[in-house]
């Protein structure tokens, strides 16, 4: 799918780049980051009974309110999952990653303005390290984001065929 996006940072048109769809099979060694892109995307590998290991990955907010709030939720998420790991920089992540022998890594798909991983560093030490990776996108997201291209209202005229699409 190609499909052309505003960007109000830079007056340009960005393409949305359909990410591709990945099967996985227990014998992965698998792992997944979950951040504030997604805060519960191991709930889709846990309904499909899969191993893996897991880590969150908090990123300080400068306002003191949100970070407040952050630290609550992913409290929240340990607490319910104690096997989870907690991360705060990206040699946290390194070094669970190895602990762990974590050889197929999933992240929460990053949108415009909400990148973390899609880094060129983070990524080029992913690589060294021998670590396939994936930005996994919501098959809810993969159906609507196509229509999101001038604002609320035009989308809005997309919701209820969306939601049939959804099944809700």
């Amino acid at each position: 799918v190609s499909l052309s996006f505003p960007n109000p940072n830079q007056n340009k048109t960005l393409t949305f780049k359909e990410p591709k769809k990945v099967l996985f099979d227990n014998n992965n060694k698998l792992g997944i980051i979950l951040n504030k892109n997604d805060l519960s995307l191991n709930q889709i590998f846990d309904k499909k009974k899969m191993e893996y290991d897991c880590c969150l990955y908090l990123v300080e907010h400068k306002n003191k309110l949100i970070n407040i709030f952050q630290k609550k939720i992913f409290n929240d998420i340990l607490e319910k999952n104690k096997r989870f790991c907690f991360t705060k920089n990206f040699n946290d992540i390194f070094q669970w990653l190895i602990l762990k022998k974590i050889k197929n890594l999933v992240l929460p798909y990053e949108t415009v303005g909400n990148k973390i991983f899609n880094d060129n560093q983070f990524i080029s030490k992913l690589n060294e390290l021998n670590i396939n990776y994936m930005f996994f996108m919501r098959d809810w997201d993969r159906l609507a984001f196509p229509h999101a291209t001038k604002g609320f209202f035009k989308f809005k005229k997309n919701i209820p065929d969306l939601i049939n699409l959804a099944d809700i």
